[in-house]
């Protein structure tokens, strides 16, 4: 597994605003739950956009995470070629108003909205589809999708391969894990056997690489290839919340040209 660890990406003081700005965000009306205790809030949501027009520290990060320069170092500490990529928007200019009110309670959509909301996705997915042809572009576009999260007691996540349209992965943690606390790590395995379910792998079949804590500041990445299989162990005998940020260069028009059993499509529904 391709993988790399950097620590004091962000300093202490930059955590912090990002902590207090990860807060705001997850208390709006578009935070997600899933993952037994895991809040979200993506980067194309309305409440992001607004509050980078009020929050500097929020539009800095924003503006360097999605720049050049940062795929371009993540592509050199992964050895990954980028000559043959570009990065675009797309998602993230997306307007989505009209989901607001309805993001928490998808029974509360009336019927000619729903139907609104679905015809809407389909001409996205028509536009995306024909943007991003390959035969009209020779470079593999692909675009920075990636969110704010809080963790708490109670949150885990199986082992798995992310969805085959990502490229590479990366996790920023905004503080340190409780001292007396267990779980919240990101674990990272190898393949020692043959996987026959890609989605739900046999742990017999896979051996730990290594347990990456949460730390103030770091930053972990990696490849998102065959063999990228990772997971977190549930938290327990947390305090505070664990704050980190989430997110992936994903294709647009193309899967990971690590991946060879493409099985796992990228829900782009969610963005």
């Amino acid at each position: 597994m391709n993988y790399a660890v950097i620590d004091n990406f962000i300093n202490k003081d930059e955590c912090r605003k990002l902590i207090s700005i990860s807060n705001k965000l997850l208390n709006s009306n578009e935070v997600i739950s899933y993952h037994g205790n895991r809040s979200e809030v993506f980067s194309t949501y309305d409440s992001f956009k607004n509050m980078i027009v009020n929050e500097n520290d929020l539009k800095n990060f924003n503006d360097y995470i999605n720049s050049n320069k940062f795929f371009e170092l993540v592509c050199k500490k992964l050895s990954i070629e980028i000559s043959d990529f570009e990065l675009i928007k797309f998602y993230n200019v997306q307007k989505s108003n009209h989901l607001n009110k309805y993001r928490k309670n998808v029974s509360l959509i009336p019927d000619n909205t729903l139907l609104k909301i679905y015809t809407l996705r389909k001409i996205r997915e028509l536009k995306s589809k024909i943007f991003f042809n390959n035969f009209i572009n020779k470079k593999k576009k692909l675009e920075l999708l990636y969110g704010f999260s809080r963790a708490g007691n109670n949150y885990k996540q199986a082992i798995h391969r992310d969805s085959d349209s990502r490229l590479i992965v990366f996790l920023i943690y905004l503080n340190d894990a409780d001292e007396n606390s267990t779980g919240g790590n990101l674990d990272l395995y190898k393949k020692v056997r043959q996987i026959n379910d890609i989605e739900n792998p046999n742990i017999n079949s896979l051996e730990k690489l290594i347990s990456i804590n949460p730390k103030e500041g770091r930053l972990v990445i990696f490849k998102n290839a065959d063999d990228a299989y990772h997971g977190v162990e549930v938290m327990k005998n947390y305090s505070n919340y664990r704050y980190f940020i989430y997110g992936a260069f994903t294709l647009l028009n193309a899967k990971s040209p690590f991946i060879s059993n493409k099985k796992i499509p990228t829900e782009f529904f969610l963005y």
